[in-house]
């Protein structure tokens, strides 16, 4: 499915386009007998596509949906076209003038005749999926939309944005499963990137999953979430794992789901599983740097480290300026040997990451391996004093690269008091192999309990 193109004469309606585009494919995704391209790939193809078949075979699918929205007022056109890539011919197209109220089913129709036209088989749970309407009111709804759009920029103040947006969706709908799942999202995101501390995450976030599962419990979004608090703020991995796999049954074609579910498998020390279902999320979603950033955490912390390399130099030819992928890079080449390009990458990192405690110390860590630890302490200064957006698990592997087991442990200590979100690497992560034989390190690790 391609992105939807605005024809809205306000072009600040994007959203709307964005929104509904997003709407359909998440109703096709929950029909297993099709393979659905996540948006972050198809996304790519933003400006009129030429080539069809090319995108296709880039894609790895055989179909193509086409499509534009106009909104005005409280009226909207939905236009769509399911094109075959291989000879560029249609197999249905059409045209819906409805009112904003019918929108939900403008949606439904349309993924019942694309499943219809190519042939797929449903099981009764899954035309109950099509024809699902996640609230009665359209201006809930909107600020839905408006809230995902700006989520999906990834910045603290975009995600900040759109969790008031979903707020605001639920304070006029109560019972919009959807939104409260997304506020739950966007306080998890800002814990990721350092914004908030995960304890005001898991405060924040676990009333509106709990809400959301209580409204609709088969909501694959709302297991996901649920499952990623469990694990990185909760560390309870066997009731997440139950989670993912829920959510997998019901959204098969979720990326999402089988990406977080590897990550999830490859911090519990998992990695052929984990390289299996990042495998599964690459082909639903196969131009995402962020697949391919992941495959090479898993990569990295199954001491594969050429490997490793070799998905970050992907994932930066797809998005030369995705900064994760020079962090993986960074740890990749220092253990590889290959101390100068270690240190480059992370001075990459810390220019896109906008200079962050947590971006420093890992040039600190750079130094380290390198033996230089005049540097190394010079840098930790600079990221930690009169700082707070930096990791104390960060600090632990710069005093293992050091030799120095007590400082390491300190930090441990420390990690898991404040629960740092990278802490959920402890059991795997290479960098902490200095200290990993030490009976206090097992001592740390089984203080990993869960808290529900």
């Amino acid at each position: 499915m391609l992105p939807f193109e605005n024809r809205s004469e306000e072009k600040a309606n994007a959203y709307f386009a964005e929104g509904i585009q997003d709407e359909i494919l998440t109703r096709l995704s929950k029909i297993a007998d099709l393979k659905v391209i996540s948006r972050t790939s198809t996304q790519h193809y933003k400006t009129a596509p030429e080539n069809l078949p090319e995108i296709a075979k880039q894609l790895g699918v055989a179909h193509i949906l086409e499509g534009s929205v106009q909104k005005s007022g409280d009226a909207v056109r939905v236009s769509v076209e399911l094109i075959n890539a291989a000879n560029d011919s249609y197999l249905w197209a059409d045209t819906f003038d409805r009112k904003l109220t019918d929108i939900f089913s403008v949606e439904s129709e349309i993924a019942e005749k694309i499943a219809a036209s190519l042939q797929a088989r449903l099981s009764g749970r899954e035309q109950q999926a099509l024809q699902s309407k996640p609230t009665d009111n359209p201006e809930a709804h909107d600020l839905y939309l408006r809230g995902q759009y700006f989520l999906n920029k990834r910045t603290v103040d975009s995600i900040q944005k759109g969790r008031a947006l979903f707020q605001e969706a639920v304070t006029k709908d109560p019972s919009f499963a959807l939104g409260h799942a997304g506020i739950a999202d966007a306080y998890i995101l800002l814990a990721k990137v350092g914004a908030i501390s995960s304890d005001e995450a898991s405060k924040g976030a676990w009333p509106e999953i709990t809400s959301s599962l209580a409204l609709d419990d088969n909501l694959a979004q709302g297991y996901i979430s649920r499952a990623l608090l469990l694990t990185d703020f909760e560390w309870n991995w066997p009731a997440a794992e139950t989670d993912y796999r829920k959510a997998l049954d019901l959204n098969p074609n979720s990326a999402a789901a089988h990406h977080w579910y590897a990550r999830h498998l490859a911090e519990i020390g998992r990695s052929d599983e984990a390289l299996h279902e990042i495998a599964a999320a690459q082909k639903l979603d196969p131009l995402s740097p962020v697949m391919r950033v992941t495959k090479a955490k898993i990569l990295f912390v199954a001491r594969r480290y050429d490997e490793a390399v070799e998905e970050c130099q992907a994932a930066l030819d797809l998005d030369p300026r995705f900064a994760s992928a020079f962090s993986i890079l960074s740890q990749a080449y220092a253990h590889l040997g290959r101390s100068p390009a270690a240190i480059e990458a992370s001075k990459k990192y810390i220019e896109l990451s906008g200079g962050t405690g947590w971006a420093k110390l890992e040039l600190a860590y750079a130094y380290s391996v390198t033996g230089n630890k005049a540097e190394a302490d010079r840098i930790v200064s600079e990221a930690t004093t009169l700082r707070t957006d930096f990791s104390p698990y960060d600090m632990a592997t710069i005093h293992s690269a050091q030799h120095d087991i007590a400082g390491a442990l300190q930090w441990l200590e420390k990690a898991i008091e404040q629960r740092s979100v990278d802490v959920v690497w402890i059991r795997v992560d290479p960098r902490l192999d200095g200290v990993r034989s030490d009976p206090r390190f097992q001592a740390i690790v089984a203080r990993m309990v869960p808290r529900r």
